[in-house]
């Protein structure tokens, strides 16, 4: 779809493999005990993300679908351990694959998941916060800088 001078691009989405080749590697990083709690709840999410939002433009798309991943998938708890932590770096490679970056400090991104798996955050909180803290990536540049 043509809108003027630019071409509309098409969202862009993780696969269940991706998402388990980053919780493998967290663990690898990080620590903590391998395997799945409930794998069709990763299915789940990662299929359920695309239907998420119709007729918003892009960038509320993209920042609508990266907080139901986030939120999702702390909540729905697919993985024995990591879950926070894999969710944060999905819903990053996600955001970067549409062409955003977050741009939050590590100490709000901590808070931010830790009342996630606490049930102190609402996915409309989530969705907010991603909003505040959502930046278009540069090219050339690396994350965070």
């Amino acid at each position: 779809m043509i809108v003027g001078r630019s071409t509309i691009k098409k969202i862009r989405y993780l696969s269940v493999e991706e998402a388990e080749w980053f919780h493998d590697r967290i663990l690898e990083l990080t620590g903590g005990e391998r395997g799945d709690l409930a794998k069709a709840n990763l299915e789940f999410v990662l299929e359920q993300v695309k239907g998420v939002v119709e007729g918003l433009d892009r960038e509320k798309a993209v920042v609508k679908k990266a907080a139901f991943l986030l939120h999702s998938l702390v909540t729905l708890h697919p993985f024995i351990n990591g879950n926070k932590r894999t969710a944060f770096e999905v819903v990053d490679a996600f955001l970067e694959l549409n062409g955003y970056v977050l741009r939050a400090k590590t100490d709000e991104i901590y808070r931010v998941l830790s009342d996630l798996g606490a049930g102190k955050a609402s996915e409309a909180q989530v969705e907010d916060w991603i909003a505040t803290n959502l930046a278009k990536k540069s090219k050339g540049r690396a994350r965070g800088s």
